[in-house]
């Protein structure tokens, strides 16, 4: 979620890009230049993989729907 507080908090339109190297970058929609740009990166996918102690994971697959 991209957004501004300009008095109150608004949303700005954005998504992010990967770009040559694998690097990740964004692209940006219309926003107030003067004020604080924030980009709060929401996470679709997360998972914890063994349990504590010395456990590895080497290979992880997932399908098309992640």
């Amino acid at each position: 979620m991209l957004y501004q507080d300009v008095p109150l908090r608004k949303r700005v339109e954005g998504r992010y890009r990967i770009e040559a190297g694998g690097r990740v970058g964004f692209e940006v929609g219309a926003y107030h230049v003067s004020r604080t740009l924030v980009i709060d990166p929401v996470i679709l996918y997360a998972t914890n993989v063994g349990r504590a102690g010395s456990e590895s994971g080497f290979r992880m697959a997932v399908d098309r729907s992640g």
